[in-house]
This record gives C-alpha cells, sequence and structure tokens, in this order.
C-alpha cells in the first residue's frame, strides 16, 4: 500500500512543500503538519562570518536525530545521502563486472578444454624434442646432403655432427654406432631395442605409444630457372643463370561436375604438357620399368595434390623398403640447386590421450647455398627467421563430442553462443538509440573496443563450427595406407582459432577497464592511463624515432656479422629485448658481442643506446606515468570530499556495505523502515542545512568574482604599462607614452650635458632649436599637457589611474 498509491500522493505532498519552502514561503523549520523537524548540529555562526570556510568549518555536517535526547548518534548526512544515491549504481556496476567476468571465465575454460593444453604439451615435447631434435640434428641440417644425413642416421650431440654412414641393403647396417638411424629409424621401427623382431601388431609405433597414421609424406618445392635478377651485368657470361625463388607450379584447369561442382580437368592436354615438362632427374632409369628407381619416378614428377614433388613413406612398407626408398632418391640426387622448400609431414595417434597429432617440418634453402638455419643460440627474437626451419606440431581431437564431458562443454559452448549474441544484440540497441537520439549512449572508444570483440568471438564461433562440419564429415578411416589431408586442414583451422583466441583474451582482458569506471579506487587507474595518453604519444613519438635510428645503425653496423642484427626488424626486437633486460656488459645485446665485431663503434653504440634509452626515456616515460596518476588521485580525492570524504571509497568498503545492508534486510519489520524513507528524510535535512547560508555563499562568490574580473583587468593593464619591467632597462619605457616637455626646457638640459662632459664649443640655442627640430616629434597644441613634476613611487599606481 505504501509503495502505491499512498506513495505517490505522499512525494506529492512533499514536492508542494519543497516548492514553497524554495520559494520563501516557510523558512521556519515546520512541515505540514506544523510540527517542528529536528535542528542542525553545527556550530553557531557569528554574524561577521559569511564565507564559505564557514559554512563548513565543522568536519561532517551532522544532525541529531530524535526530540529532546542529547545522547543520539550523529549523523553525516553528506556522506549518507551520497552513499544512498550511488548504491543503485554501484549494484549495476558491480552486476555488469559480475556478468562480464563469467562470461569470460566461461571463454577461457571452453577454450582450455577445447585445446588440452597440458596433453598438448606432452605431444609436442615428445615429437619436438624426442623425434625431430630440434635444438640438434634438425640444427645441423644446412646442406642437401645433411637432410638425408637427418633421416638416415644418428647425431651425437657432443660432437654436433651425424654418425657414421648408414646401408640398408641388404639388412639395414649402421657403423659408429649410430643409434636408430635418424628419425626414420625411430618412425620405422622394425626390432626392439634387445634385437628381437617385433610382430606385425607392434610394429608403426613411435616411442611405443603413438601410432603412425598412413604414413610419411615428403614434399618438395623447387624453384624456377632464369636469367639473374641483375639485369643486363657483365658478369652474364660468367653466371648465365639463375635459381629463382618462384616455385614450379602446375595447376589444372576447372571443369564442370556433377550436381554443378567443379572439378579439375586432369586430361587437359596443356596440362598435361605442362606436367610432363616439370619431370627431372634422370630419365633413362626412371622411366625404365627393369630400372630399380621406377618406383620412386612419381618423386621427380610434379603432383598438384601435393604442390610439389613427393614421396610417400607407407607404414605398411617394410622398414627396410622405406629406408632403400630414401637411400635411392638421395643417390639420384633428388635435391639439387633448384630446391627450394622441403617439408616433412605425418600424422600419428595417441589413445592415452584420445587426440591426432600432426607434425610438419620446413627446411627453406636459401640462394647462398645452405638451408636457412635454425639457431638455438640465437636471440628469442630470432630463432625462426622469415622461410627458415619451422617445426610446427597441432594436435586436434576428431572425436570432439564423445563421453558425457564433451556434451558437458558443447552445452556451454552454446550458452557461450547465446552469451554471445545477446551482447552483440545489445550493442546494436544501444547504436539504434544513439542515431535516434543523435548522441553516442557509449563513448565511441569503448564502442570501438565492444564492435572489435565481438567480431572476434563471431568469427571464432564460426571457425569452431566449420572445423566440427569438417571433422564430421570427413571421418577417417584406419589403419590406411594414404596420407590423410584432413589432419592438415583440421590443424590449419586450428591455428586460425587459436589466433582469434588470442585476440579476444587481449580484448577481452582491455574491456575489463571499461568496467571499473563505477568504482572510485578503480576509476583512478582508468584516469591515469587517459590523462598520460597525450603525453606517451608525443613520448612515443620521440621515441620511436629514436628507437628505429638505432635498429638502423646497428643494422648497418652489425648486420653482416651477427644475426640478431641482419635485418632492421630483427634489430628492432633484439634492441626491444635490451629494454627487458636482455644485455650484459660485454658489452652484448641479445647474443652479439659488440665489442668484437667492432671495437670501437660497438662500445659506442652500445653506452649511447643503454644511457639514453635506459637513463633518459626510460625515466621519462615513468615520470609521465607518475605524474598521470598523480592527477587522477587528487582528482579522486576531489570527488570523495564531494560526498564527505577525505579518500575514495575502496572495493572493501563497498563488500562491508554490502554486508551490512544484507543484515540490516534481514532484521525482523525491516519492511516497515524502507530505503526510500530514509533517503527523502535525508533530502529534507540537507536542504534544511543549506537553506541558511547557500544564499550568502552564492552571493560572495559573485562578489569575488567581480573583483577577481577587475582585479585582472588592472593587473594587465598595468602590465601594458611596463610596472612588472625595470624602468632603467628601458631607452623608451611605456609608463611616459603621454607625458610631453617643452622644447626649450630640452635644449637646456642638452646644454647641462655638454657642460657636464666639459666640451670647449658652447651650445648655439638658436641653432640647437634649428637643427634638433627635424629629430623630434611634437605633440599637437590641443593635446599638449604640463609636465608631471614628479612621478609617484613604483608600489603606488597614479591617483589619475
Amino acid at each position: 500500500k505504501m509503495r502505491g498509491g499512498g506513495a505517490a500522493s505522499m512525494v506529492l505532498r512533499n514536492a508542494r512543500s519543497r516548492l514553497r519552502r524554495l520559494a520563501g514561503q516557510s523558512d521556519s523549520g515546520s512541515d505540514r503538519t506544523g510540527r517542528s523537524s529536528p535542528k542542525s548540529a553545527s556550530p553557531p555562526r557569528s554574524p561577521g562570518q559569511r564565507t564559505l570556510g564557514a559554512e563548513l568549518s565543522t568536519d561532517t555536517e551532522s544532525l541529531t536525530l530524535g526530540e529532546g535526547n542529547k545522547h543520539d548518534d550523529m549523523v553525516n548526512v553528506k556522506r549518507s545521502l551520497a552513499d544512498m544515491k550511488r548504491w543503485p549504481g554501484l549494484v549495476n556496476g558491480y552486476t555488469n563486472l559480475g556478468f562480464f567476468t563469467v562470461f569470460f571465465g566461461l571463454y577461457v575454460y571452453i577454450l582450455l578444454a577445447q585445446q588440452d593444453i597440458p596433453d598438448s604439451h606432452k605431444i609436442d615435447f615428445m615429437v619436438r624434442i624426442g623425434l625431430l631434435d630440434q635444438d640438434g640434428a634438425l640444427a645441423s641440417v644446412n646442406e642437401p646432403g645433411d637432410f638425408f644425413d637427418y633421416l638416415l642416421k644418428g647425431y651425437d650431440s657432443k660432437k654436433g655432427a651425424f654418425l657414421g654412414s648408414y646401408s640398408a641393403n641388404p639388412t639395414p647396417t649402421y657403423t659408429d654406432d649410430t643409434p636408430g638411424g635418424g628419425i626414420l629409424g625411430k618412425l620405422f621401427v622394425s626390432q626392439d631395442y634387445n634385437g628381437k623382431t617385433l610382430a606385425t601388431n607392434e610394429t608403426g609405433y613411435l616411442f611405443n605409444y603413438n601410432k603412425l597414421i598412413g604414413g610419411v609424406q615428403i614434399v618438395q618445392q623447387r624453384g624456377k630457372v632464369g636469367s639473374c635478377p641483375s639485369g643486363a651485368s657483365l658478369y652474364d657470361l660468367f653466371y648465365p643463370s639463375c635459381y629463382l625463388s618462384d616455385v614450379i607450379q602446375v595447376v589444372p584447369p576447372q571443369m564442370a561436375g556433377p550436381n554443378g561442382t567443379t572439378v579439375d580437368n586432369l586430361l587437359d592436354p596443356a596440362f598435361v604438357n605442362a606436367t610432363i615438362a616439370s619431370r627431372f632427374g634422370d630419365r633413362t632409369q626412371l622411366d625404365n620399368p627393369d630400372s630399380a628407381y621406377y618406383p620412386i619416378r612419381s618423386a621427380f614428377e610434379y603432383n598438384n595434390t601435393l604442390g610439389g614433388y613427393g614421396i610417400f613413406l607407407s607404414v605398411a612398407e617394410s622398414a627396410t623398403g622405406n629406408l632403400n626408398i630414401v637411400q635411392e632418391l638421395s643417390k639420384l640426387r633428388w635435391l639439387d640447386a633448384q630446391t627450394r622448400k622441403i617439408t616433412l609431414k605425418f600424422t600419428f595417434y595417441n589413445g592415452h590421450f584420445g587426440r591426432f597429432a600432426y607434425a610438419a617440418t620446413t627446411l627453406t634453402f636459401s640462394q647462398v647455398g645452405q638451408f636457412v638455419p635454425y639457431d638455438p643460440n640465437s636471440a628469442a627474437v630470432a630463432r625462426k627467421t622469415g622461410g627458415g626451419t619451422e617445426v610446427r606440431i597441432a594436435s586436434v581431437n576428431m572425436e570432439p563430442y564423445l563421453v558425457y564431458v564433451d556434451f558437458v562443454r558443447l552445452g556451454l559452448e552454446l550458452v557461450f553462443m547465446a552469451a554471445v549474441f545477446a551482447q552483440c544484440s545489445h550493442l546494436l540497441r544501444l547504436v539504434g538509440l544513439s542515431v535516434v537520439r543523435r548522441r553516442l549512449m557509449i563513448p565511441p572508444h569503448w564502442l570501438f573496443l565492444d564492435c572489435a570483440n565481438l567480431a572476434c568471438f563471431i568469427v571464432f564461433i564460426v571457425l569452431r563450427i566449420v572445423l566440427i562440419t569438417k571433422i564430421y564429415s570427413n571421418p577417417v578411416a584406419v589403419p590406411t595406407n594414404q596420407y590423410k589431408k584432413i589432419f592438415e586442414e583440421c590443424s590449419n583451422l586450428t591455428d586460425t582459432q587459436i589466433s582469434f583466441s588470442f585476440i579476444n583474451v587481449l580484448l577481452c582482458t582491455i574491456r575489463f577497464f571499461k568496467y571499473y569506471e563505477f568504482q572510485p579506487r578503480l576509476r583512478i587507474v582508468n584516469r591515469t592511463i587517459g590523462a598520460a595518453t597525450v603525453h606517451l604519444i608525443h613520448f612515443m613519438i620521440i621515441f620511436l624515432v629514436f628507437f628505429v635510428g638505432f635498429a638502423v645503425l646497428g643494422n648497418i653496423i652489425f648486420g653482416a656479422q651477427v644475426r640478431d642484427f641482419f635485418s632492421i626488424p630483427y634489430a628492432m626486437m633484439a634492441l626491444f629485448e635490451s629494454l627487458l633486460g636482455n644485455i650484459a656488459s660485454g658489452p652484448t645485446i641479445g647474443n652479439a658481442n659488440l665489442y668484437y665485431i667492432s671495437p670501437y663503434l660497438g662500445l659506442i653504440f652500445f653506452f649511447i643506446w643503454i644511457f639514453i634509452s635506459f637513463l633518459v626515456l626510460l625515466n621519462i616515460f615513468i615520470a609521465i606515468l607518475m605524474d598521470a596518476y598523480n592527477s587522477a588521485k587528487e582528482a579522486g580525492r576531489e570527488d570523495a570530499r564531494r560526498e564527505g570524504r577525505e579518500n575514495p571509497r575502496a572495493v572493501v568498503d563497498d563488500v562491508a556495505g554490502v554486508i551490512v545492508r544484507a543484515m540490516s534486510a534481514m532484521r525482523p519489520r525491516s519492511w516497515k523502515a524502507p530505503a526510500w524513507l530514509l533517503q527523502e528524510a535525508l533530502a529534507r535535512f540537507a536542504r534544511k542545512m543549506d537553506a541558511g547560508g547557500f544564499a550568502t555563499v552564492q552571493e560572495e562568490l559573485k562578489s569575488l568574482e567581480r573583483s577577481k574580473q577587475a582585479l585582472e583587468a588592472r593587473i594587465e593593464e598595468l602590465k601594458q604599462q611596463g610596472a612588472d619591467e625595470d624602468p632603467g632597462s628601458w631607452d623608451y619605457h611605456p609608463a611616459w607614452q603621454d607625458h610631453a616637455v617643452p622644447l626649450g626646457e630640452l635644449i637646456a638640459e642638452m646644454g647641462k650635458i655638454q657642460k657636464e662632459h666639459k666640451s670647449k664649443a658652447a651650445l648655439d640655442p638658436a641653432v640647437a632649436r634649428e637643427v634638433c627640430g627635424a629629430h623630434l616629434s611634437f605633440v599637437a597644441q590641443d593635446n599638449a599637457q604640463e609636465p608631471p613634476q614628479q612621478l609617484p613611487p613604483p608600489s603606488l599606481p597614479p591617483p589619475s589611474l
């Protein structure tokens, strides 16, 4: 009943009473019923005390509840009223922050459940370190012959070289105690560690637990041969042809297929002729059916499906047969000067984790005669050169929804999709309201961030749907003797999804700052960033010029000898690492000892970079942030003083307030004293407290503003007259601009000066009057005035002014 019509009539009566008091009709402190309201507990003010400081002379604005009781608790009206008005926004702010935190936590849980990071890491480590030996044997592959050694021979990590020689006929034999015969010896194991031949159902396993799918696919990409890019050089006869970076590609034309689809026309004459032209190698042996090399002839012909020249080592073939094939490729020089890239690909399944793992090792052949090396000793930023040795391993779950835990994750994924589309609809609603009302309902930077984040979420969802569709529409039949490209396609989709997940997590982390705006203490960080933005932009301009300049300088001086500086982007990365502490007193930046490269220039480069970047620019950066933080903290304190507090409310204060309100709401008969009633009572007392002195304060403020304007105008006028300057330093001072002197007195003064200099020639007044007239400016007779007898002292303005 109180919240119905009774509440409406009470609010109407209160509004009428408030209007009468504001109009000056009721200033006696009595309400409509005639009962006296409690008086303010503020100390009495003397008649002459009419300043704003006198109105706020007490520490708190308090009042006494109850009539005639001197021992009642004193209530801080301003703080209490501010807290009650702030409470709805506080609840809304924490609610939005809580919902977004739950949404972000749900997204992170789905990501972790989909990727299964711990199991994926175990598989990655086993392949990268245990099988491929990325920091050892793989890093030693420099020439085409080393690649075959990598496949067939063991590796001595102490010597940093491949061991002995390998022979596959008639049985695999190794010299120099070669263990395993390279990575193919680990992939195609035929004997146990005790020399016993493995049974058929025991073969095809990698380290006993990982079942190889199909076999190993090796693909070579070959470059074209043509004229050197230098053009008409004097040395063309000496170096007639070059091996270009453009790889050979033979693409079949498309033709109409069933049901309106298009398929490759493999019988097209042009395509057939181009495929025949792409062949290389010793064709007399490769095209001879009686030759031992006839089975591997397909490795010397372009394969459109593989996108290069490939050979497949089937797991159904014996280990000796596969090793023989690789040895025959080596004998026929399958890798030569036209080789641009080699990729080794295979897939295996681990039943303990229920996941497939796709691994691809790529080596790019540079135009200086070696594979682009993988250098584990280089700086972290330079470990993967562009197009160099690369190891890519991806885990793929080909049965994403199999057990009940997977279906729980499916339900959470559907909830997540609904939450994303709900946020999209809310954002579209705000944009629509902004268009209708012709003003933004959300700050533009938060609007841009929300749109970017939600767009990435939608892309993530679409990629997930595409991946699930591809998995269930292309079931893998095992065992198989073919290379299944579905694992490579799924791993590519997974990598793309991970890339968008990275962007999403980053944007979500930034979006948290949007939900900190409601809390005063958290808002200080936002204000710090906002206050420092302009200064940081100008600082970054100066820093980037200096940073890029030193990167170019390092590339010029050290780039030819050090990999960390061999390009400007890598030099920038190495310098940035040095800012994070990757330096030594060598002087060393990254892994480059600059002193050994260039003793004098290296020292100068190092010390100038350290001095300016560390001791100057880095401290300026910190000073900008500290100054912005102090400004934000002072602004937060100013907001707190308006609410009657010394410092802004902390999160702990908000939690304590929630607990107190919850305990108060659980008390019996709490509904008889609703919060809106208390807030209205506080508002009435606040108006009564302010009614007495507010008009006086306003009048005094207006008077001071007028005095301030008059003083500022007078100060500016005196400055224009040179009152803040030393008259002795002026030949012509602005203060004398309205003064004039008779010509006779001026000539007489000239005579005195001549006598002071003890000149023998006397000054003729008539001649002086005639000559000096050409140098003087005369005042019109109407404006002529008598010269002042004495100037007032500098501290006192002239009375006439």
